[in-house]
């Protein structure tokens, strides 16, 4: 796999990371709840960034259906962050805003348009990528070697004075020793 794959592989597990707390966060808010705060909020992130890790290698590299996982991927996201949402709330999965049929609907529309965008920016980022390492081979002067400063050798005063003298490091005094 080459690097502009890897790299545009890593951009797209950010952006389904980012946009599934994004869009986890604004359908929590909508539906009327907060956001929390300490470890709640931390278990939110961590769920939306393992979400964007996984789908950073899972399907790298194939591009057959590539909208489709990367939109499952976002549902994934969205529903994992909401889920930590409600449950950190407080007010449960019996809550009656918790998964209203308007905003599955509003996840499931805004899970393909994301999908798109994520795909059309990966892709970019891998034509970018390609683009600027071939045009260095053409702008970079390679004909002269950089030039390198001649180090200069260094010497350890401690090592100098202590140990290559005759008599070694100084003892004790001779009525502490006796």
């Amino acid at each position: 796999m080459s690097y502009p794959t890897i790299g545009a592989g890593r951009l797209r597990g950010a952006l389904v990371g980012l946009c599934s707390a994004v869009l986890s966060a604004a359908a929590h808010g909508i539906a009327g709840g907060h956001l929390p705060g300490g470890g709640a909020l931390l278990l939110f992130a961590l769920t939306c960034a393992v979400i964007g890790a996984l789908s950073s290698g899972v399907f790298a590299g194939r591009p057959s259906h590539h909208i489709l996982r990367v939109s499952g991927a976002l549902i994934a996201g969205q529903a994992g962050g909401h889920f930590a949402l409600v449950v950190a709330d407080g007010s449960g999965l019996h809550c009656p805003t918790a998964f209203s049929p308007e905003m599955l609907v509003a996840h499931g529309l805004a899970a393909p348009v994301c999908a798109l965008l994520i795909s059309l920016v990966e892709h970019l980022y891998a034509v970018c990528v390609s683009a600027l390492s071939w045009l260095r081979l053409f702008f970079v002067d390679s004909s002269h070697p950089p030039a390198v400063a001649p180090s200069r050798p260094t010497e350890s005063v401690a090592v100098r004075r202590f140990v290559l003298t005759p008599c070694g490091m100084r003892a004790p005094p001779a009525f502490a020793c006796a």
